[in-house]
């Protein structure tokens, strides 16, 4: 998960499996950075995501076909609140009032101001894309 950061030393705090740390990129670039380390643009794999599916607003991306690595944004991009939630780490959404939180499989909680209706459906829509790209024949 890539959470925006309200803070002067860094933009981002990143949470993996083994670690949490601080970068100096935002959410966004850190998913830009990602995509061009897989030979690809993020630019150019929205718009074929978009192509090839009906969604046109808060994009999941597929950050890697090789990994099989996917990420959905938490709100619209261009929003600083926007958190990118990676789709092989979840174990559980939950409902918090208003709010929802995210578990891990490492078992860390974290609470995100949207409402589970919001997080339930860009999780699906993810996890559409994901089975889309895996029954797609690259070859």
């Amino acid at each position: 998960m890539i959470l925006p950061a309200k803070q002067i030393e860094y933009n981002s705090i990143v949470i993996e499996k083994e670690a949490t740390y601080c970068v100096n990129q935002t959410p966004l670039q850190c998913i830009k950075a990602t995509c061009e380390k897989n030979w690809s643009s993020y630019e150019a794999r929205r718009d074929a995501i978009m192509k090839r599916t009906s969604f046109k607003y808060k994009i999941p991306m597929m950050l890697s076909k090789l990994q099989m690595l996917f990420s959905f944004p938490t709100t619209g991009t261009d929003q600083f609140a926007c958190a990118w939630i990676f789709l092989h780490n979840i174990a559980s959404i939950h409902q918090e009032g208003a709010t929802s939180s995210v578990t891990f499989h490492n078992g860390q909680k974290v609470m995100l101001d949207i409402s589970y209706h919001i997080l339930t459906s860009q999780l699906q829509r993810t996890q559409s894309l994901y089975e889309n790209v895996a029954r797609t024949n690259f070859d």
